[in-house]
């Protein structure tokens, strides 16, 4: 099968039951073999870093901002690491390293960082950007269940990743302000106080947007990023920005969207334990801090309201 046609049949979920184990469906186990097999060329691994989505970014980015990659761990590159670095225009080196074979166990801040590798901002009139890759993988025993702590590279080369530079924001990324996306985002806030741990301290208050995306179908393709002020009687008291991220919950469905803030040593402090709200007040303001980093966004949120804190409640379920 040519290798263009092997890596459009990439399955979403790589992996299959089989006798009461897990095992690599014959697509995945077919490009994991012709990656380890030093049979491919470096157009084909081109390909491989590129279409096989390994080495990623918007087709377009705004000038003068920090550009963002992201290096994906996929199940046919097995215990990677991953280094890549911007030759022309010079904008820098970034690495992802998953030699460890329990990699993909890592904390969601730390996987989150694998999405969001920043290099220099890309020079006026960019429109591509050479990339010097160097892939080194961990040694597989061929025997069951024993470990091999050696590596080995397994390719170095270069790609040539297609990206023109903008001057526009809106050019790589319009925003949208429509009714249906105003009232899903108003449906998908949350906020609550939570009570001191200590005598002495201040209760917390927690703001959090989460919503299964799939059941607001005007948050599809939306990136939304919240500066927040909080303010009492109409006297500002803190601000933040909410990011909300796309993840994948425990359960396995794609599309959730989290993020959430903490606001701490608030004055005047709510008395528990009905922790009154009265008079404070939460606004909301469209930015665009981090949605260019939202890879399955084409467009943000752009609009602003103003919210009474005693109108959000606590979350009633868990994503």
């Amino acid at each position: 099968m040519p290798l263009a046609d092997l890596l459009v049949r990439q399955p979403d979920r790589p992996w299959l039951r089989s006798d009461d184990k897990s095992i690599l469906k014959p697509e995945v186990a077919e490009l994991q073999r012709r990656v380890e097999s030093g049979e491919l060329s470096s157009t084909d691994w081109g390909q491989v870093l590129l279409v096989g989505r390994v080495i990623h970014t918007r087709p377009r980015w705004p000038e003068n901002e920090p550009f963002l990659i992201r290096i994906e761990d996929h199940e046919w590159l097995r215990s990677a690491r991953i280094r890549v670095r911007a030759t022309d225009p010079d904008i820098g080196e970034v690495t992802v390293d998953n030699l460890n074979r329990l990699a993909r166990f890592k904390p969601p801040a730390m996987t989150d960082q694998q999405k969001h590798l920043v290099l220099r901002p890309l020079p006026s009139g960019t429109d591509h950007l050479d990339l010097e890759v160097t892939i080194d993988q961990r040694d597989h025993s061929e025997s069951p269940g024993k470990v091999e702590w050696g590596e080995h590279n397994l390719w170095r080369g270069r790609v040539s990743l297609p990206v023109q530079a903008e001057s526009s924001f809106e050019k790589v990324l319009p925003s949208s302000s429509t009714r249906d996306e105003l009232l899903s985002i108003q449906q998908s806030l949350w906020a609550w106080w939570v009570a001191p741990q200590k005598q002495g301290e201040m209760p917390e208050l927690h703001v959090e947007i989460a919503s299964d995306e799939p059941d607001l179908t005007a948050l599809r393709g939306l990136a939304i990023s919240l500066a927040v002020e909080l303010r009492y009687h109409g006297e500002k008291k803190a601000e933040a920005v909410l990011i909300a991220r796309r993840t994948e919950n425990p359960f396995g469905r794609t599309g959730v969207l989290r993020g959430g803030h903490q606001f701490v040593g608030l004055s005047p402090s709510p008395a528990g334990p009905t922790w009154d709200s009265a008079g404070w007040e939460l606004s909301f303001t469209g930015s665009t801090d981090g949605v260019l980093g939202n890879w399955e966004a084409d467009r943000w949120w752009k609009g602003n309201f103003s919210m009474p804190l005693a109108e959000l409640k606590k979350p009633t379920k868990k994503w």
